[in-house]
């Protein structure tokens, strides 16, 4: 006996296949690796090769507002 509902594991493989698919997944992903790589920057063990605050809430309001300009159109 499966654990999962068969039709469900199918229409959830359905909605990946189409947001994959779909144009703005990439850019959703781009946006997601973006914030992750400044995070992992955020983290390095020496401050001294960090990404200073300044540039980093730079880098913020970049991805921000990308997002919302692509949320507008």
């Amino acid at each position: 006996m499966d654990a999962v509902d068969e039709r469900l594991s199918a229409d959830l493989e359905n909605e990946l296949h189409d947001m994959r698919d779909d144009c703005s997944y990439k850019r959703k992903m781009d946006y997601a690796a973006a914030l992750l790589s400044l995070g992992v920057s955020c983290t390095l063990e020496l401050p001294s090769s960090r990404m200073p605050a300044e540039s980093v809430f730079k880098e913020l309001l970049a991805i921000k507002d990308s997002l919302l300009k692509e949320h507008r159109t």
